[in-house]
């Protein structure tokens, strides 16, 4: 099986609507999508504003420990990839309504918990 991924597209990050995964670099400027020279407030911040670049990085810090979670809580590696996936894209929906009261992680960590019950609810 192979890892769980998350595919975004947006019209501005490059030519032709080719994807760049995290790590890998941009062929505009040459510079890693993985900047470590930001801080976790700042990639939150941009990421609010609509910064792409910013969310992948976000992404790509906290996808394994999601995935953790969710394989926890369901004992299943296929519904944790859905469940991970399904976090990320809540994620992307709603990262406007993070206010900064408590660490981005616990935020994060709630909404994962949340996803994974409401789908066992559904059953």
């Amino acid at each position: 099986m192979s890892k769980p991924s998350l595919y975004l597209k947006h019209s501005n990050v490059l030519p032709q609507d080719k994807a760049v995964s995290a790590g890998e670099k941009d062929p505009r400027n040459n510079k890693s999508l993985l900047s470590t020279d930001m801080t976790e407030a700042e990639m939150i911040s941009n990421a609010q504003e609509g910064d792409i670049r910013c969310f992948e990085m976000l992404y790509a810090r906290h996808k394994r420990r999601v995935f953790s979670l969710c394989l926890r809580m369901s004992g299943n590696y296929a519904q944790a990839e859905d469940f991970t996936q399904e976090a990320f894209l809540q994620l992307y929906r709603k990262i406007k309504l993070f206010r900064g009261e408590s660490a981005f992680s616990t935020w994060l960590h709630r909404l994962s918990v949340n996803i994974v019950l409401m789908r066992f609810r559904k059953k």
